[in-house]
């Protein structure tokens, strides 16, 4: 009996160290922005300038189950609209036994309309993805942003970045909803969760 639940704790130790959790990090010089993001179209020679930006990094080890669900909402006076959502991981049929270190970039870009900024949500960097595409159009300038960067909980939506066109208070144990009644203005907030 004693023998069996070493070898119990000792195989969970091994797993939670292999399959540690997801971490936000603020992007590097060498975290480039790269030429296509899923779901940020691609419109070389469209007429339509697309900048695009990394606004964070998730990094850690992935299972063939395990899911990054970001979502792109824009807050604007108090009120919540979910605009762009992503799901991020393996592909089922990828090689490379159960577990695999994997980086996924989180980016946001914009182009110049007659309304405003049009912004675009999108990620680099995993094997698989969906996502449905909302492109909401900026009225007013950023002033000022901010990434929570750390790990992030299984199964917990938690607010990873904010930019707005005022000053802000944030938590990341701020649902977004909390998070638009204690700040009045224009916001595009990026939630995720790890599944």
């Amino acid at each position: 009996m004693f023998l069996a639940i070493l070898v119990l704790s000792l195989l969970l130790s091994w797993f939670s160290l292999v399959s540690g959790p997801l971490t936000v990090r603020e992007p590097l010089e060498t975290d480039v922005v790269r030429g296509r993001y899923f779901m940020i179209p691609y419109v070389e020679g469209a007429g339509e300038d697309i900048a695009v930006r990394n606004i964070a990094v998730v990094e850690g080890t992935f299972a063939n189950s395990t899911l990054l669900k970001a979502t792109l909402v824009v807050v604007r006076s108090g009120k919540v609209e979910r605009q762009s959502g992503l799901s991020a991981g393996r592909s089922s049929g990828q090689f490379g036994g159960p577990w695999k270190k994997m980086k996924i970039m989180l980016a946001i870009g914009e182009s110049q309309t007659a309304d405003g900024r049009r912004i675009y949500f999108g990620s680099y960097g995993a094997s698989s993805a969906a996502g449905s595409t909302g492109f909401p159009v900026r009225e007013n300038a950023i002033v000022t942003r901010r990434l929570l960067s750390g790990p992030l909980a299984r199964g917990r939506e938690c607010i990873l970045y904010v930019e707005g066109s005022q000053d802000f208070h944030v938590a990341r144990n701020m649902s977004v909803e909390e998070f638009a009644q204690n700040n009045p203005g224009e916001f595009t907030v990026v939630v995720a969760r790890v599944d």
